[in-house]
């Protein structure tokens, strides 16, 4: 990111030229960093928090197979397996 850059976003953000021109352009990268950087941190937790739901809802599933497997039927068996191997990849 470059000085017309900045005033570039600014003029976007609502600035005027005259207010774009006074604008301390190295505090306002900085802080323009640490936006993106908040923001590829929130994705990560996000991406972490559904994974982590995903896994809960395939544990779940092959509990409630559990529940209704009588050990009469290895197709019962065949889906946990399949199950739990999604969570491998």
């Amino acid at each position: 990111m470059n000085h017309e850059d900045i005033i570039r976003m600014a003029r976007e953000a609502g600035y005027s030229h005259s207010e774009a021109a006074v604008l301390d352009f190295e505090r306002l990268k900085r802080f323009a960093e640490l936006i993106a950087k908040a923001e590829i941190w929130d994705d990560l937790l996000w991406q972490a928090e559904t994974e982590t739901a995903v896994l809960g809802e395939r544990e779940a599933c092959c509990k409630a197979i559990d529940e209704i497997d009588d050990g009469e039927a290895p197709e019962y068996r065949a889906c946990q397996e399949a199950i739990r191997a999604r969570s491998e990849k």
